[in-house]
């Protein structure tokens, strides 16, 4: 199993209904190719962390660079994945208030900025995104 986690710019304006309908649409397709993970929008910006065999990881992602609503901006792949860090969530949409009192919400929103300064290429920055996503995947079982 691999993970992959990207940030992304929308294209247009993208908010309320449409992110329902394509978390939807998305929770359907993953649950067929036995991908999981969530996605988070703030102000433009998309985060989306997916894990999955490795055949279906890259050829859902190749789908997403390909849709025009939005342009990719940074990508971390991760190439060993032990186990599922989320493997109840089909496609989880992450909302402030899914986060609750935590600082998870700036820490992600920092991450993205953080991935579209250095491209994905600072293994740093890389190792930073993988324990985010440990936090996020905890938080997911309370």
């Amino acid at each position: 199993m691999v993970s992959l986690i990207y940030t992304s710019k929308s294209t247009s304006p993208f908010e309320g209904t449409g992110l329902i309908e394509l978390c939807n649409l998305s929770s359907i397709a993953n649950q067929k190719r036995q991908i999981s993970g969530y996605l988070y929008y703030n102000d433009g910006l998309f985060l989306q962390y997916i894990e999955g065999e490795e055949d279906d990881v890259m050829s859902l992602f190749e789908s997403i660079k390909a849709d025009g609503r939005h342009e990719i901006l940074s990508t971390v792949f991760q190439e060993r994945l032990l186990k599922r860090r989320f493997p109840v969530w089909d496609m989880r949409w992450l909302k402030s208030e899914d986060l609750g009192d935590t600082d998870l919400e700036m820490l992600l929103i920092k991450q993205m900025k953080m991935l579209r300064l250095y491209q994905g290429k600072n293994t740093k920055m890389a190792e930073m995104a993988w324990s985010l996503m440990d936090s996020i995947s905890a938080m997911q079982l309370k």
